[in-house]
């Protein structure tokens, strides 16, 4: 886990043993041909994640856009990503073009994970 997020302790021990599993995976399945590939989306526009802005809305007397703004507003980017982004990074992860990837986690946020490990 490179930056967990506050709030996020069940989240962060998932990321963290699922990114260690990978690594481990990969190098054992590699002599086959097979390569392991982890996906780290960040905030993403799906149906999950408009029901929490608007429970988080309801619950905090705020409106759905101040909600999505207060999500998005440590992305560099300044939005979340849409599926299709997430699915288009893992498209080209399990294409030939990624012949050498194995073993690392991709991390898809628009850059709001600052860290550079």
């Amino acid at each position: 886990m490179k930056q967990p997020a506050p709030g996020g302790v069940l989240s962060a021990a998932y990321r963290s043993a699922a990114a260690a599993m990978v690594k481990t995976l990969a190098a054992e399945v590699a002599p086959h041909g097979v390569r392991v590939v982890h996906v780290m989306p960040g905030a993403t526009g799906t149906d999950r994640m408009q029901d929490i802005v608007v429970s988080k809305s309801s619950k905090n007397d705020t409106t759905v856009e101040e909600e999505i703004a207060q999500v998005v507003k440590d992305i560099p980017l300044g939005r979340w990503a849409e599926a299709h982004e997430i699915a288009d990074a893992v498209a080209f992860l399990a294409s030939p073009r990624a012949g050498f990837v194995t073993g690392s986690t991709l991390t898809i946020d628009g850059g709001a994970v600052r860290a550079t490990y």
